[in-house]
């Protein structure tokens, strides 16, 4: 659901969007973007994503209020309907009425407007005839109330308009990155987007409009206590202390398994020194041992050799 804001009247008008994830491509989608009075939808092909934005004199949010104005295709009198609150239902709804019969607001006897939710469903029937004061809110449920202006109403006249939840259910924004409130595709590339870095009132923190509301930024601390299907009915807080402890036992595991390969690294050291390693001390000491049997065995061949040439002289 989009809500496209004409920035002169301040009139809303919400879309509804229909996306079927297994057969729209990123165009189809566009195309139903660029057939809304007040966008432009692109899609950049090389990058694969979709670009949308606002025309001159209009705005856009997805942040689910309630429209002032319904849509009034269908509603030709001169009374306009117009729904107020906050809708606080589970689901997304829209809300259409329609009169009894042909009348003036305020003034034709037994002229009712009857409320009925999607599923054709009778929400509420008041009385907008004789006895109705113009402009008076009438109550329906969900926190929404329902009001005419004065004028004219015709038997055929109908006009509706959404109550949203959820304005996205399939999940499009997040996967286009489409108002979102970080960029990045990364751990290390995350930040928070410029447009809201530089100008929070970007953030839509109301569903209502209405000052002091901070309806959106109640949703969104919500978000802390909530379970997903996703991270198996885990909260966010809960998934979050998984992966650190995760990380935790990753990180323990990985410094044993370094220091083990160090000691055995130490140990094969030691081993590779046993077997090929050379004490230079302990060769010298060799060396000179064999110098010192050189010599006597020098000096008794000396001996030998004297003995032998004075037996000679002697014979």
């Amino acid at each position: 659901y989009v809500t496209i804001t004409e920035n002169a009247t301040g009139n809303r008008s919400t879309r509804k969007i229909s996306i079927n994830p297994a057969t729209d491509s990123l165009s189809d989608i566009a195309d139903q973007f660029e057939a809304l009075t007040g966008l432009t939808s692109t899609v950049d092909t090389v990058r694969g994503t979709l670009n949308l934005s606002a025309e001159s004199g209009y705005s856009l949010d997805f942040a689910g209020r309630v429209d002032n104005q319904p849509d009034l295709s269908l509603h030709t009198g001169s009374a306009v309907p117009s729904f107020h609150g906050t809708f606080t239902g589970g689901v997304n709804e829209q809300y259409s009425v329609e009169y009894s019969g042909a009348g003036t607001i305020g003034v034709t006897p037994n002229l009712s407007a009857t409320i009925r939710n999607q599923s054709g469903v009778v929400i509420a029937t008041h009385q907008v005839g004789e006895g109705y004061q113009a402009g008076t809110a009438l109550s329906l449920e969900n926190g929404l109330s329902f009001q005419l202006s004065s004028g004219d109403v015709n038997a055929t006249d109908q006009a509706s308009v959404f109550a949203v939840t959820d304005s996205d259910s399939t999940g499009l924004l997040a996967a286009t990155g489409l108002n979102s409130f970080f960029d990045g595709v990364d751990v290390a590339g995350f930040r928070v987007r410029t447009e809201v870095f530089e100008n929070p009132g970007n953030i839509a923190g109301t569903k209502s409009g209405i000052t002091g509301d901070a309806s959106n930024f109640a949703s969104l601390a919500a978000l802390r206590d909530r379970r997903f299907g996703g991270l198996q009915q885990r909260t966010f807080v809960e998934e979050m202390a998984d992966i650190t402890a995760d990380a935790g036992l990753q990180v323990q595991t990985a410094r044993v398994q370094s220091q083990q390969a160090e000691s055995y690294q130490q140990r094969l050291e030691a081993d590779r020194a046993a077997v090929s390693g050379v004490d230079v001390n302990e060769e010298m000491l060799k060396i000179m041992e064999v110098e010192r049997a050189y010599q006597a065995a020098a000096r008794f061949i000396t001996s030998v050799n004297a003995t032998l040439d004075e037996l000679f002289r002697i014979v």
